[in-house]
């Protein structure tokens, strides 16, 4: 399963107990995240989420950049919610009530809230969130150039990519792969998450 070696092999020269349990860890931990990421990918609710980068025994980003503050914490819990999909949208409620209840957005009246409406479209919160993606956009455009986020950043979708999890975008090469600017994104986005609900 794990594609080690079989135990024919290793009797007639020994691995150092160390280093066995390095090749064993290595081999465990691929194997999980192969399933982990084939999985994931099979998932529709994870689809703002950068499959490629989930590792076993690594934290997300989401984590990583997180200050020792309780404050920041509870802003990071709702934004996985959000990027995992486990954040209840008025949508998904109609839906798995047999449409007994309407996935119209409680708060607008306008049209069906998910994801994608909740943190780009809808009018009652853009005052509120206006400020939150103005410094974000400003912070992309001056590492990107307006050229780039008008062209990449046209749809809503890949907003709420930008907003959710930006890693993803990094790897598409929309976003460079510059840790400092994906942590301050991270940081930003958690703001701006926490000020649309």
């Amino acid at each position: 399963m794990y594609n080690l070696p079989p135990w024919t092999d290793l009797k007639d020269q020994l691995p150092s107990k160390l280093s066995w349990k390095c090749k064993a860890k290595e081999a465990i931990n691929s194997y999980w995240k192969v399933n982990l990421q084939r999985d994931a990918n099979s998932k529709t609710t994870l689809k703002f989420l950068c499959i490629p980068n989930l590792d076993i025994g690594k934290p997300h980003s989401i984590w990583n950049s997180l200050p020792p503050n309780i404050g920041e914490l509870r802003k990071a819990t709702i934004k996985a919610r959000l990027c995992t999909g486990t954040y209840i949208f008025q949508s998904q409620k109609a839906r798995f009530s047999n449409m007994n209840l309407d996935a119209t957005c409680p708060i607008c009246q306008l049209e069906e809230e998910d994801i994608i409406h909740f943190l780009t479209r809808c009018p009652v919160l853009e005052g509120i969130r206006r400020e939150s993606l103005g410094v974000i956009k400003r912070i992309t455009i001056n590492k990107i150039g307006l050229g780039n986020w008008n062209s990449n950043f046209h749809e809503r979708t890949c907003i709420a990519q930008l907003i959710l999890d930006c890693q993803q975008l990094a790897l598409n090469n929309i976003l460079p792969l510059d840790d400092l600017f994906l942590n301050s994104i991270e940081e930003l986005s958690r703001t701006y998450v926490i000020d649309s609900i």
